[in-house]
């Protein structure tokens, strides 16, 4: 019993005052796979989605992917670091790459015609009063779900009237008389 404590304790003692540090290979390591974005998506500092907007790729762009997470490629923008969502990007499986193109920020001009999904849309036609702002630029979809057809880019500030939010975080909201979703960390509702 004495000796299971101290053998324990020893355990613990050296594993919290003992440094452990992975290999280069493994704490950053590359997976190089390359592909293309199929469809303007937002470049953002951290694999979340609430994370720092750093600007746009656009449709087209080559990019070279240095790590893979569940939902997110680490690519580069800009010289540094950052992350794309995995739906806006077709991998390549050819082993040669073309010419890379040169990432933009540029915004895309504002528009209340149709959207389609190079569309920053600024302005939100419905029949009620908005009900609630949007807090980053963000893809908004047919379905409540991001496998669903992306009909465009709500701009940040853009205002909207909430029908509804699920259980699972989707908010519902008119546009031209049609429902639409976006994800509810991107909405901020106004205060009455």
């Amino acid at each position: 019993m004495k000796l299971t404590k101290y053998v324990l304790a020893f355990g613990m003692l050296t594993g919290a005052t003992l440094p452990y540090t992975l290999p280069a290979t493994e704490a950053f390591a590359a997976t190089k796979k390359e592909g293309v974005v199929s469809k303007d998506v937002i470049v953002r500092a951290a694999s979340t989605p609430k994370s720092k907007n750093l600007g746009t790729l656009t449709k087209g762009t080559n990019v070279t992917i240095y790590k893979e997470t569940t939902y997110w490629y680490q690519v580069k923008f800009n010289n540094k670091l950052a992350y794309i969502s995995k739906d806006h990007v077709k991998l390549n499986t050819k082993k040669k790459t073309t010419t890379t193109k040169k990432p933009t920020t540029t915004k895309k001009p504002t528009t209340t015609k149709k959207p389609t999904t190079d569309t920053l849309v600024s302005k939100v036609p419905s029949k009620k009063a908005a009900n609630a702002t949007i807090k980053s630029n963000v893809y908004y979809y047919k379905t409540a779900s991001t496998k669903g057809k992306s009909l465009g880019i709500l701009k940040k500030g853009t205002k909207i009237h909430v029908n509804s939010t699920s259980k699972f975080g989707w908010v519902e909201f008119d546009f031209n008389g049609q429902k639409n979703y976006v994800y509810k960390d991107f909405v901020t509702m106004t205060k009455k």
